[in-house]
C-alpha cells in the first residue's frame, strides 16, 4: 500500500500501522467448511464467548443491525 501510494510518512500513525502489518505473514484460506458459533442475545445485544490468551469472556458482537422485540 505504501509503495502504491508512494508517500513517505514516517510520523503518520496510519503509515506506521501499515508498516507493522507488512511484517506479518500473508493470510490464506486453506479450507472452507461450515462453522457454528454459540451466541446469546441479551437486552438487544449479541454476545459471543471468546477466549483470548487463555482468558474467557463474553464479547458483544456489533453487527450494526437493530433487533426488535
Amino acid at each position: 500500500m505504501l509503495r502504491i501510494v508512494g508517500i513517505a510518512c514516517e510520523a503518520d500513525e496510519q503509515c506506521r500501522m501499515l508498516k507493522a502489518f507488512a511484517t506479518c505473514p500473508d493470510i490464506a484460506v486453506t479450507a472452507r467448511r461450515e462453522a457454528t458459533i454459540p451466541y446469546a442475545i441479551s437486552d438487544g445485544h449479541l454476545f459471543v464467548p471468546l477466549t483470548i490468551n487463555g482468558r474467557s469472556a463474553q464479547y458483544i458482537l456489533d453487527t450494526g443491525a437493530r433487533t426488535q422485540a
